[in-house]
């Protein structure tokens, strides 16, 4: 994603695709997996941000292997969770 399409970057000087590569994961593996959902908050929201983990009740497929990551770094701008599993086809 472009810096000047990139409404984190507005927020934190930090692209997704950067976010994704400083936690040590390709964007390929995160941004338009249908596998995958993703959310990227800017540091000081990211606490306040996971709290959408109990939505995912509905949004996962309880037959599947679920993983939920949660990347931070207090040093680092942005802040990333992953979790995969969801149901197909992603709602």
């Amino acid at each position: 994603m472009e810096k000047v399409n990139d409404p984190l970057y507005e927020k934190c000087g930090v692209t997704h695709d950067e976010v994704a590569r400083h936690f040590g994961l390709e964007p390929s593996q995160v941004y338009g997996n249908p596998d995958v959902y993703h959310g990227t908050w800017p540091r000081e929201e990211a606490i306040r941000g996971i709290g959408f983990l109990s939505e995912l009740e509905f949004m996962v497929d309880p037959k599947k292997k679920i993983r939920i990551e949660f990347h931070y770094d207090p040093d680092y701008p942005a802040a990333l969770v992953t979790v995969s599993g969801m149901k197909e086809p992603r709602e």
